[in-house]
Parts: C-alpha cells; structure tokens; sequence
C-alpha cells in the first residue's frame, strides 16, 4: 500500500501549530512528556475551494495631469469653464471676445480654418463629431475628408446654437479636438486678460479618478498592462481595476522606477474621496476548485513528510499527504486519501 494511502500508527508526528510536545504513540493515543492527558478536538471539514495568493502595495486615487490647452484667437477672455469642471464634445471651453471655443473630439489638433472645398483628415474628425453631436439629422453628410455643403449646413446650424457668428466657416481657434472627456484641473487666464495665438488657457487632468502605483525596484514586474486587480478604498470598500500603463523612469545614480496607472471599474463612485490612499492588490499565483484544509490541521512526521488527523466517529486516525499552494489560512491537499466532507482535526 502507497505511503499516501495507508493509516500512519507506527511513527512519531509534530503538530506545525499549536500542539508542541504533544506525539502520537503506536496504539494511536497521545502523550504528553510528562503526563498522559486526554484531549478535547476541534474538528474543521475539507472543502473544495478557489485559492489566491496576493501582493499588496499602496497606491494614491487621484487625477493624472494630461495636457494644456492653448488658445489661438486674439482678443479678450470673456468667460472661462470652472475649475474640476468635466467637459465633453460640445462643450466651450472659453469665450474670446464673441468667439466660443468649443471641445471637438479628435486625436489629431486643429491646425488651420476649415471651409468648403477644404480636404484633409481634419475635416473628417469635424464632420464626425458635428453628426455625434446631432448636425445631420437626415443622413445627408458622408464623413470623409471634403467640407462640402452639407457640411458647410452642419457648420452653420451649429454656429448658431452657440451664439457664435454664422458664417459656415470654422477658423482657426474656434475648436480644439481632444481625444476624449477632459477635467479642468486648472484656469490659468483671469477674465478680462488679454489672450494671444499660443496662450495657455487650461490646465486638464483625466475626466475620472484613476490609481497610481509607484512600485520599489524589488516590486518591478509585479504588474503587466491588463492586469486585473483590486483596489481597497479608504472607506474599506472594494473595487476591481485594471493596469492601462506601466511607465519607467531612470533617476539619479541609475535607480529605475516605474509608475503604474489602473483605471477603475466605477471611477465616479470613488469621486468623494478625493486624493487619498488606497492598497491595491494582485494575484500573484492561484489554485482553483482544489481540495484544501486549515493549514493547522497540517502535521510535520518526524520521518518527513506531512498528514492530516481524520475524525472517524469516535476515535482518529493519520492520512499522509501532499501540501500544495498555501492561503489566506488554508493549504492545498494534492494527494492522499482525504475527500471533501472528511472532518480533521484542527488545535
């Protein structure tokens, strides 16, 4: 019979956890080194279960600096958004004199007026974000890169709506194209200030809260991009995220560090808790559906090796077994004849 399948009663076996000094004898009592005492057991079942060993560091929830926005008009700032204003396509941004600056979404700037006749990938992220925005509710616009009159008709239709003057013609400065949302971290011209091509107007963060990671050299390469993880909040609470980049830095002396972003599952809910400290934790390794037990319940054999005591309805006795993966108080059982539903007896 297999040192896995037999009842161990011949050999001497050392609790891991809470039983030093207490052995087992060849007629299957206990006794202790200086009296024989009898022995109250507490049992707890095998179960099948889901294992995971995790990692966890501190990050910081918080905004991420992203860009500047410039103003290209000449004139007076008349009217500017709020600080920690969220802006999205449609949006004005800023007044200059009559002149609303409204947020396009495009990942590529505005570089020049844009009028019919004019051809270009600019006209296309134009003519996208004014049908998004409802300028073309009869299908009559093709998006592709020709300003024509229907485009020229959008234009003009959307002019109006913003109180700015109509003349189907989008100058340079009138849009700014943003790849998406934006939070406003900051103003940086008081109304009334005289503004010029190239005048930084907006300081913008991104539109939800994300978590970032600085991770000690010993922590590099815990974290991948598409990572899932799990973000403990300061009310305690939980929520799932995901590692979007992993950005690494050289310092002084040669010292690497690398920043790691995780946008959240829910960003808004996390919104009230400003900037603030969170945990953040990976799994760094896992079993699934594997039998496991307490990992008290594990006995050291003195020959080598480990076993469980399994209760048999009034009396014990010892299975060896293998141990694998270890967590959150459990351990592992490879091998062995041990079942789901078998009680073993824990200190």
């Amino acid at each position: 019979m297999g040192r896995a399948g037999r009842r161990i009663a011949a050999i001497a076996v050392i609790l891991i956890a809470g039983g030093a000094g207490i052995w087992y004898s060849l007629q299957g009592g206990t006794e202790n080194a200086t009296a024989t005492t009898t022995r109250t057991l507490r049992f707890a079942e095998a179960t099948v279960t889901d294992l995971e060993q995790t990692e966890t560091v501190s990050g910081t929830l918080g905004y991420t600096s992203t860009d500047t926005i410039l103003n290209r008009l000449n004139g007076t700032l008349v009217s500017s958004v709020d600080d920690d204003s969220t802006l999205e396509q449609g949006d004005t941004l800023f007044v200059i004199n009559d002149q609303p600056v409204t947020l396009l979404y495009g990942d590529s700037p505005a570089w020049r007026p844009m009028r019919k006749g004019s051809e270009g990938a600019d006209v296309t992220q134009l003519e996208d974000a004014l049908v998004a925005l409802g300028y073309d509710p009869d299908g009559n616009v093709t998006i592709d890169e020709e300003f024509t009159s229907y485009t020229r008709t959008m234009v003009k239709d959307w002019q109006e709506d913003i109180g700015a003057p109509v003349d189907g013609i989008v100058d340079l400065g009138e849009v700014v194209f943003l790849p998406g949302p934006v939070r406003v971290a900051g103003t940086l011209v008081q109304l009334g200030s005289g503004v010029h091509d190239g005048t930084p107007m907006l300081s913008t963060s991104s539109s939800d809260p994300v978590v970032t990671v600085t991770l000690d050299p010993s922590d590099e390469g815990l974290f991948e991009v598409d990572d899932r993880v799990t973000v403990t909040l300061p009310d305690g609470s939980d929520m799932g995220g995901i590692v979007t980049s992993l950005d690494t830095s050289i310092g002084q002396g040669g010292a690497t560090s690398t920043s790691v972003t995780i946008s959240l599952d829910d960003p808004k809910a996390t919104a009230s808790f400003g900037n603030s400290v969170v945990d953040v934790s990976i799994v760094t390794d896992a079993a699934y559906d594997v039998l496991a037990v307490p990992v008290t319940a594990l006995l050291a054999l003195s020959e080598g090796g480990y076993a469980v005591e399994i209760d048999d309805g009034g009396s014990t006795h010892l299975v060896a077994v293998e141990p694998g993966m270890y967590a959150d108080g459990l351990v592992e059982i490879t091998s062995g004849e041990l079942t789901a539903g078998d009680r073993v007896v824990v200190p």
